[in-house]
């Protein structure tokens, strides 16, 4: 429509023309008109606020709540989050971070509808406050739901700006029930991994209350959970390529445009095209939504015979963001020449995992195509009917596989366009009927034939060489007769002459037998092509005899053979309108013919769904199956229910009982008024012998002949004695995670789910017996001592809490007695020899039938040689559990003879003393009999601090972190008695007799040497210190007389004990009387002192 001048010139007014030549148009929309003084005035200002809030640093809000919930956008699955700030500022034009790095700003509100100016930073958004003061801000943000690491989660993840107070509640999908969340703390003091704490999904609901889970002051927060396993990948995850290609056919030339949109989160788009083509790139955007700021780049091929074109995506978008179109014009023969094979493409997308779309064709009406095309390739029906009496339309569906990342220089498709100037409408009806010996299908075609713009006076029809007896039906006013002509073995052409030529509509039945091979109950039914006629609007019905089930599909042609799929013939309806539970009939329609008709066939079966459920245990010479089959029908059981399975099974036992059909097939007749039937099953399967290296072992399992759904688990289990560890050699069973089973104490070592009855196989590898713990041992006490026959009895007790093997192997010496003994909780259990192994003895104890959770007593006795000897050493061997984990210690109560002094050496044992009264010295001993029992029984640790009460023996108590040989000296107490006194003694005489410095460095050499041994050999030391103590007590008294001699003899020299002396007889003249209050002293004031000689 041609547009009025005044049109023209607003529309050149509302155009700015900019320096590069482009212009940008205004439009209508709301906007404001600025003038260049003002634009300039605004600018800067906008540039100082920018200066301004860089030069502040952003503070954190006081509060952040977020809430949310899952939305989608197109095929992407977004997390629309809403986070609420609450913060105050002192001064005006303050900075306050609001975090959301990884996401995306959909909208903002400052104090209720305010625009805030919003600013990147560092570390997400800042928001620029005017005005000091008491605020609240609403910031809406989008997240993409993604693949989170290298788990199968997952989930979003956004920045936070470390406010002190942060609260999330996110409404979930109901079916994702337990996730994660994965938060970071600001500025660590060292780099550490973020933290990770499982949630309940309830706990993020959001409540009345406005409340929500607190997180506290984090940077980021990443929200994962497992996708549900029955849902699909999201899109966005799979990079996959929908391709769309249309292909206009004219008189003289051809136009193939093709559209791409890839999704992935690739970078750069590399699509395959004739270099020729003219390659566009346009933005994909709703409504409202606003583009990148970039548009992508466009690269030609650059090497010969690869037509690689390469677009370049911004930054900001992905490849789901662009529709990719390819335009590529070439000539052709004009009509009325020879026809020549136009090529279209080739086209596609490199590094792709999955490729789909439509191949569309047209061209005029009246046209018959003749295509070329790979198997990537499928024939369908036109979207919108097909063709018409206006145009002629072709349609092809493309999927393909991962596409590589080498070109393929093929098109996709060549096709001719050949005119068809008269052309004949065929609308085939084909009835199937099965014969009642189920030896034939008898199929009848009634084929109604219109011409279409030309005159007709003979139909040629290409008929199956399976069709046996062919016979036709035909009105002799129209049809004048039907002849068969020689094939060339695969088809033979019948010949439809008719009475006379005609452009009126008639119809001709043809009927043929197709044989059933022997024994099967399925076959594919060839039907009959015409070539030059088109085919359209086929109708198939078929059925069967009553008694039976018929299950069906037509088949469409590829090339000259039947496709291997096609679409389903549905059940015929019954007289109410509704399809009967058991089709006897089904019928379809093809709307461009079909090519063939598959067919099945069986007994009629319940509706039965069964859940397959089994347990393998790998032992060392057998598999052991304990397998769970529960049955649904939706209306009961009406007759036996068959079971397939091993028919080398041993030791079978079933509930309810089974009967034996024929080797590996039973049966049991279930309850008729239930609807749910279980059935447990319990056998074992031989192992092949032991190889160097793998070996693959198929593993039978019982499955029911006639369901028809089945949803079956297995877990297989492995005992770490067997020495083997197992891995999957099933290739239509898919891993699922563990089970957590409580009657069980480990996760199983697979868990294979399938669909439905696939064989089950494991793959055993060689590994070492003791390669993993097969039994978890809390504690374990040891009891040795000497027998009147001179050896050493043994009783050990092992309390294990985790049974993980079918039996226990006990390790014993090779010098152990005939007659080994073993109690599993006081109860006997026998010994099974099981070998030779490190220089001793294995033996077997079978595991007792325990409830989870509970412990068991292992308790093992016997005797190995010793010696009488008072003076000497013995080695005391314990037992060993093989493949055992220790979780607590291990024990020693070692009884020597009475009167010997035992002596521990060496080794990594630790004893542990109690001291008691041992005649005039106080002396080491071992904690009682009675509190080492109730230590074994109940756990409770032996007192330190009580004496050690009398005991018979003289008993050594030891601590090993395992059961390891302890090696024991002993010598008559009596004799290390006086020795060690002796040797006290004579120190302590030696140092009583040196000068203090020389006894000072004596006794600090002689302590640091018995510091030593006090280290390496603490119970000796202790036994000697002991010993040690009549002689101390005799040195010190020794000391102590001596030095009172020492005392005695320097007090007699000092004070002469014995001496007497005489005062001379004073004269009258020179006595002077002393003063009583000046006592005076010999030889003083003039008086001479005594001379100690007499008078």
């Amino acid at each position: 429509m041609p547009e009025a001048k005044g049109d023209k010139a607003d529309a050149k007014s509302l155009a700015v023309k900019l320096p590069d030549g482009t212009f940008l148009l205004l439009g209508v929309a709301d906007g404001v008109t600025l003038s260049p003084q003002d634009f300039q005035k605004l600018s800067e200002r906008a540039e100082a606020l920018r200066k301004e809030l860089a030069a502040r640093k952003p503070v954190a809000p006081h509060e952040c709540v977020i809430g949310g919930r899952l939305e989608k956008r197109g095929d992407q699955l977004v997390a629309a989050l809403k986070l609420t700030y609450t913060f105050r500022t002192a001064q005006p034009n303050a900075a306050v971070a609001l975090g959301g790095r990884r996401a995306f700003a959909t909208g903002a509100a400052l104090d209720g509808a305010k625009q805030p100016v919003l600013e990147t930073a560092d570390d997400g958004l800042a928001v620029l406050v005017e005005s000091a003061g008491a605020h609240a801000l609403v910031l809406d943000l989008e997240a993409p739901v993604t693949a989170r690491g290298t788990k199968a989660e997952i989930g979003f993840e956004f920045g936070l700006p470390r406010a002190p107070v942060t609260k999330l509640a996110v409404e979930m999908p109901g079916d994702v029930k337990r996730l994660a969340l994965i938060t970071k703390t600001p500025d660590p003091p060292k780099l550490t991994e973020p933290r990770r704490f499982p949630v309940d999904a309830k706990q993020l609901a959001p409540n009345d209350a406005g409340g929500g889970f607190p997180l506290g002051p984090v940077e980021s927060l990443e929200v994962v959970w497992d996708p549900p396993a029955a849902a699909a990948q999201p899109a966005d995850q799979v990079s996959s390529a929908d391709l769309d290609v249309g292909v206009v056919l004219t008189d003289g030339f051809a136009e193939s445009t093709a559209k791409f949109k890839v999704r992935g989160p690739g970078r750069e788009l590399k699509l395959v095209a004739p270099p020729a083509a003219d390659v566009s790139v346009e933005r994909v955007a709703a409504a409202g939504e606003t583009g990148p700021a970039q548009l992508p780049v466009v690269i030609r091929p650059g090497e010969p015979g690869k037509p690689v074109w390469r677009i370049a995506l911004p930054a900001d978008s992905t490849g789901a963001d662009w529709l990719v179109t390819a335009v590529v014009r070439q000539s052709r023969p004009k009509a009325g020449t020879m026809s020549e094979p136009v090529p279209v493409g080739p086209f596609g997308a490199l590094d792709v995992l999955r490729q789909t779309g439509t191949v569309t064709v047209k061209t005029g009406p009246h046209h018959r195509f003749i295509f070329r095309h790979g198997p990537d390739l499928r024939r369908a029906d036109p979207a919108g009917g097909g063709a018409d009496e206006e145009l002629s339309v072709a349609q092809f569906k493309l999927t393909t596989g991962p596409t590589g990342s080498a070109p393929v220089d093929v098109p996709l498709l060549t096709v001719e366009a050949l005119p068809v100037e008269g052309a004949v409408r065929v609308r085939p009806v084909y009835r199937l009927d099965l014969a009642e010996s189920g030896a034939s299908w008898r199929v009848r075609a009634e084929i109604n034939v219109r011409p279409i713009r030309t005159e007709l006076d003979a139909l040629t029809v290409e008929v199956p060489a399976e069709w046996r007896g062919l016979e036709s039906e035909f009105d002799p006013e129209a049809v004048q007769g039907v002849g068969q002509g020689k094939g060339d073995g695969a088809w033979l052409p019948v010949t439809v002459r008719l009475a006379r030529p005609t452009k009126q509509p008639f119809s001709v039945v043809l009927v043929g037998a197709v044989e059933v091979p022997a024994g099967s109950s399925a076959t594919t039914v060839p039907l009959p092509r015409f070539p030059k006629a088109l085919e359209r609007d086929t109708t198939v019905t078929a059925v069967v005899p009553d008694g039976l089930e018929l299950r069906g599909s037509w088949r469409d042609r590829e090339g000259d053979h039947i496709a291997a799929a096609g679409a389903a013939l549905g059940a015929v309806p019954g007289t109410d309108g509704t399809p009967p539970k058991v089709p006897v009939s089904v019928t379809g329609r093809a709307e461009l013919g079909a090519a063939g008709v598959a067919l099945s066939w069986r007994q009629p079966r319940p509706d039965v769904t069964a859940e397959v459920r089994a347990d393998v245990t790998v032992g060392e010479r057998q598999l052991v199956v304990s397998q769970t089959l529960r049955l649904r029908a939706v209306d009961g059981f009406s007759r036996p229910v068959r079971l397939r399975g091993p028919a080398d099974a041993l030791g079978l036992k079933t509930v309810p009982a089974l009967d034996a059909l024929s080797p590996g097939v039973w049966s049991f007749v279930p309850i008729a008024d239930t609807a749910d039937h279980t059935v447990r099953i319990s056998f074992a399967l031989p192992l092949p012998e032991r190889t160097d290296g793998p070996v693959a072992v198929p593993v039978g399992l019982f499955w029911p002949a006639e369901a028809a759904r089945t949803e079956a688990t297995v877990r297989v289990w492995v005992n770490s004695m067997t020495g083997r560890t197992v891995s999957a050699a099933a290739p239509r069973w898919r891993e699922l995670p563990p089970e957590v089973i409580p009657e069980r104490d480990t996760l199983p070592a697979l868990t294979l789910g399938a669909s439905a009855e696939h064989p089950f196989a494991v793959e055993l590898h060689p590994a070492p017996p003791e390669s993993a713990a097969a039994v978890w041992i809390d504690r374990a006490l040891v009891e040795a001592g000497a027998t009147e026959d001179g050896s050493v009895s043994y009783r050990a007790r092992f309390r294990l809490v985790r049974w993980l093997a079918p039996a226990v192997e006990v390790w014993l010496p090779n010098e152990t007695g005939p007659n080994p003994t073993a109690r599993l909780d006081g109860l006997t259990a026998p010994l099974q020899p099981a070998g030779e192994a490190n220089g001793g003895r294995l033996f077997r104890v079978s595991r007792p039938e325990l409830p989870a959770g509970r412990a068991a007593v292992l308790e093992v006795q016997y005797a190995l040689p010793g010696t009488r000897q008072a003076v000497g050493e013995t080695l005391y061997v314990p037992p060993r559990v093989t493949a055992a984990a220790y979780s607590g210690p291990v024990r020693w109560l070692i009884t020597e003879p009475s009167g010997s002094a035992p002596l521990l050496l060496g080794g990594r044992t630790r004893p542990e003393l109690r001291w008691r009264w041992r005649g005039p010295v106080f002396a080491p001993s071992a904690a009682p009999r009675a509190e080492l029992e109730r230590w074994f029984t109940s756990g409770d640790e032996p007192l330190s601090g009580a004496p050690a009460p009398l005991q018979e023996g003289e008993p050594l108590a030891a601590r090993q972190l395992g059961p390891e040989p302890v090696r024991v000296a002993r010598a008559p107490w009596t004799a290390v008695l006086v020795v060690c006194s002796l040797v006290v003694f004579l120190l302590v005489v030696l140092l009583a007799w040196l000068n203090p410095v020389a006894a000072a460095l004596t006794i600090a050499a002689l302590g640091g040497g018995f510091a030593v041994a006090v280290v390496l050999y603490p119970q000796p030391a202790a036994q000697a210190v002991a010993a040690a103590q009549p002689g101390l007590v005799f040195g010190l008294a020794a000391v102590a007389v001596q030095a009172a001699v020492r005392w005695e003899v320097r007090r007699r020299v000092r004070y002469l004990p014995g001496f007497t002396r005489t005062l001379p007889a004073p004269t009258a003249s020179a006595t002077i009387p002393p003063s009583p209050s000046a006592p005076s002293r010999p030889g003083g004031a003039g008086t001479p002192a005594p001379t100690g000689s007499g008078a």
